[in-house]
């Protein structure tokens, strides 16, 4: 990868959450980040998508799946569970 002289950097987002009832909520959230825009093939997109469900108002269940369009592309799209625990 050759360097630029000049290094600028880009990125930029959207977050969509939609209320389904009190206890699920739906997401989707799109990205893009290129490190060096002087330097091509080095961008990254991502879109990610998910439902979060609301056990009570200490317990919530994560569940996204992400899409990852990388330059060059990689096949490296993930799918993740998390659970958050407030005490």
């Amino acid at each position: 990868m050759q360097k630029s002289q000049n290094k600028r950097i880009w990125g930029d987002y959207i977050n969509l959450f939609y209320t389904v009832c009190p206890s699920v909520l739906l997401l989707a959230r799109y990205d893009s980040y290129d490190p060096d825009i002087g330097v091509l093939n080095n961008e990254k997109t991502r879109w990610t998508f998910g439902v979060n469900y609301f056990i009570d108002k200490n317990v919530l269940v994560m569940n996204n799946y992400e899409r990852r369009l990388e330059t060059p592309g990689v096949k490296n799209d993930i799918f993740m569970v998390q659970l958050q625990v407030k005490f």
